[in-house]
This record gives structure tokens, C-alpha cells and sequence, in this order.
């Protein structure tokens, strides 16, 4: 297989698992809104550690930088667009499988973030994780694929040696 053609295949894998996370992304916040009717605000426990609450997230991850004016929320569609724009031509050079993979889980949770700013003004997240009153941020699908990308390029860079103990 010329370097060309393998090139094209690693792009194709990356664009797959990008639009495979960007459909289940949008498919469960879309449920949720018009499914379930959920709206900004609405929360139901499902188990004794995790709930799903509804809100609008006008910032970055964490509710960091929120953005309560136009220009603000357009700042960070440019960035989240650039990021779009560059990964992809990154996953060319690629050799590991697993940073193929969790370039495609980036650029997918990128994609489903940027479609809910553009589409809805903010990002819809719903994912409530906590112990008692002691809780996390809440995030979505497309964070949790961004996360685990990014794990997956750290963990591909720095791989843990093992001791023969």
C-alpha cells in the first residue's frame, strides 16, 4: 500500500469515529430537549451518583469564559472552528493508531460543541456526576470524547512503563 493510499485510509478512520461521536452527541441532547422535554435548568436523579441536568453552557469547559454577548460567543466558534480546521490535517502524519482515534474523538466533540453554539448560542450539557453535595462540573458527550482524546494522545506519547515486579 502506497503512502498515499494509507494516508487517505488514516483520514477516513479519524472522519468516521469524528462523525460517529458528533451523531450520538447531538442525538442525546436532542432527546433530551424534545424527548424528554427537558429545558434549562430541569434535573432527574437516575442513579444515587449521577443526574441529568439541563443547562446552557456559554462558556468553555466548566462554565469557564462565559459569553453573555455575541461577539464573546463568536470568539470562541473561531476557536473551536480552527480547531476543526487543524486537526484534521494533523492526522496525515499520523502513525498511531490510538492517536488516530482519539484525534477522531477531539475533532468530533469539537464538531458537536461548535453546532450547539452556532445552532442553539451555547453549548447544551446535561452530565451531573457527584457524591453527596459534592459534585463535578456539568459536561456532555462531546466532552467526555475530548477528554478521553486527549488522554489517548497523552497516554500514546507517554506511555506508562511497567515494572517487573
Amino acid at each position: 500500500m502506497n503512502s498515499s493510499a494509507l494516508k487517505n485510509k488514516s483520514f477516513l478512520l479519524c472522519a468516521l469515529i469524528a462523525l460517529c461521536v458528533f451523531l450520538v452527541d447531538q442525538a442525546l441532547k436532542l432527546g433530551l430537549i424534545y424527548g424528554f422535554s427537558f429545558s434549562e435548568g430541569d434535573s432527574v436523579p437516575v442513579t444515587s451518583f449521577f443526574d441529568l441536568v439541563m443547562v446552557h453552557n456559554k462558556g468553555i469547559s466548566y462554565g469557564l469564559f462565559q459569553q453573555h454577548h455575541a461577539f464573546g460567543q463568536w470568539i470562541l466558534i473561531g476557536f473551536s472552528c480552527g480547531m476543526v480546521y487543524f486537526l484534521p490535517r494533523i492526522v496525515h502524519y499520523e502513525k498511531s493508531m490510538l492517536r488516530l482515534v482519539a484525534t477522531g474523538l477531539i475533532l468530533g466533540g469539537a464538531l458537536g460543541n461548535v453546532f450547539d453554539r452556532v445552532f442553539w448560542g451555547y453549548v447544551v450539557d446535561f452530565i451531573y456526576l457527584h457524591i453527596g453535595s459534592l459534585g463535578w462540573y456539568v459536561f456532555n458527550g462531546a466532552d467526555v470524547a475530548i477528554v478521553a482524546g486527549v488522554l489517548g494522545i497523552v497516554y500514546d506519547k507517554y506511555p506508562v512503563e511497567k515494572s517487573d515486579q
